[in-house]
């Protein structure tokens, strides 16, 4: 070891490549954690937060927007990336995927809510064996464990609107699903694709209902949660995941969001005592477990020696 390496304890570590690598990896595997933490919040602050669905919607898809704009590098963004089929059904897609999300937590429980919201990856199983016109078998497993989730969570009797919330979950989850496979097919970065996404959400939903947004009347505490948010909620943990993503692979990033359904009717209860039905507990179980499945069935097998 040189003079200098002896001088500085830390110098060996960061020449070694294994080392920054380790390093990297945890920081990966760190932000990774922390964006479902922050994704998983949201079921809170949409139960708590006194304004209609649409506008909550809308305002919160404009604050992450704008506080994604500045992440964006708009200068490279070739013209012909953005008047494609693909990112129109995206627009439409994401649009319609937040609304649902806020609808079905005002409507049904959160637990229920985010349940269905999170049967996108069999949607996207769906449209691939639709879009590939073949059947990948080891995919059905998973497929089938969401299906008996679903049906356990909409055979559940209805109190109230929980029915339409239920239904609306699902759709959010179809919604994004269209998203979620369409996403691939459309050629702009990472946290460019979020906020124009957000910012186009806000100014459609604004145009629906321009008179929900103008009769929000909100307290200093209540705009406080709003930000968090669009600027926190949406914002920071889209850049997080994005620069988890760059340091773990795909896979492990997505086996670490599975905690968001887990987490989110968590805070709900705690905070309000909202807690999950039977049903809601065993049609989520499935379609985690069916998630789960897929995630796996879709890593690649290592080569045999």
């Amino acid at each position: 070891m040189s003079t200098e390496q002896r001088a500085r304890p830390g110098a060996a570590s960061e020449a070694d490549p294994r080392a920054a690598s380790h390093r990297d990896e945890a920081w990966g595997i760190a932000l990774g954690l922390l964006t479902p933490l922050l994704w998983s919040s949201s079921g809170l602050f949409v139960k708590i937060l006194p304004i209609a669905p649409v506008p909550l919607a809308g305002l919160r898809a404009l604050i992450a927007g704008v506080t994604l704009a500045p992440f964006s590098r708009p200068r490279g963004i070739k013209p012909a990336a953005l008047l494609t089929p693909a990112l129109a059904v995206l627009l439409v897609a994401y649009t319609l995927s937040v609304l649902c999300y806020v609808s079905s937590v005002r409507l049904t429980t959160a637990a229920n809510a985010i349940a269905l919201v999170s049967t996108a990856p069999a949607w996207v199983v769906a449209l691939t064996w639709l879009a590939e016109r073949r059947v990948r078998w080891e995919l059905a497993w998973p497929v089938a464990l969401v299906l008996i989730g679903v049906a356990a969570i909409l055979s559940e009797p209805a109190a109230g609107r929980s029915l339409e919330g239920n239904l609306l979950g699902l759709g959010g989850g179809l919604a994004f699903g269209l998203f979620t496979f369409f996403l691939p097919r459309v050629r702009l970065p990472a946290v460019e694709r979020v906020a124009l996404c957000n910012l186009v959400a806000a100014a459609v939903l604004f145009a629906a209902a321009p008179e929900s947004f103008l009769a929000v009347r909100l307290s200093a505490l209540n705009w406080l949660a709003m930000a968090y948010l669009g600027a926190i909620q949406i914002g920071l943990a889209t850049v997080c995941f994005a620069a988890a993503l760059a340091r773990i692979s795909a896979a492990r990033a997505s086996v670490l969001v599975l905690l968001e359904p887990l987490l989110s009717p968590l805070w709900v209860y705690l905070a309000i005592g909202e807690a999950p039905s039977r049903y809601g507990l065993v049609g989520g179980m499935f379609i985690l477990g069916g998630i789960a499945v897929n995630l796996f069935a879709r890593r690649p097998r290592a080569a045999k020696v």
